[in-house]
């Protein structure tokens, strides 16, 4: 449904979900990381690791000034203060009460 929609999938340290998730529901895992890239892709056309983020891209890891650290939690706290006061903003337009067409209550 995610993919269809073309819609993005955002994670924290999510690299192990999504190959649990393809090996399972999918296809076998390829052999390498290009076709594994291409697979990715292909189920979920937008993966956004937030972990990735933080730990590979230098101007981000020095505006969380987390000493390494990119647990979560704290990483959260630290985007809500400075830096990031002019982040854009994400939000959701659900036309349905029930998006999916059922209810989780």
């Amino acid at each position: 449904m995610i993919a269809v929609a073309g819609k993005p999938v955002v994670g924290h340290n999510c690299l192990l979900d999504f190959c649990f998730t393809i090996a399972q529901f999918r296809e076998e895992l390829p052999d390498t990381l290009p076709a594994f890239k291409k697979s990715l892709k292909r189920f979920w056309h937008t993966v956004v690791d937030t972990k990735h983020i933080a730990t590979m891209d230098p101007s981000v890891r020095e505006m969380i000034g987390l000493e390494g650290s990119t647990i979560l939690g704290p990483l959260y706290e630290q985007t809500l203060g400075n830096g990031f006061e002019n982040a854009p903003s994400i939000g959701a337009k659900i036309d349905d009460e029930r998006p999916f067409g059922f209810s989780l209550c």
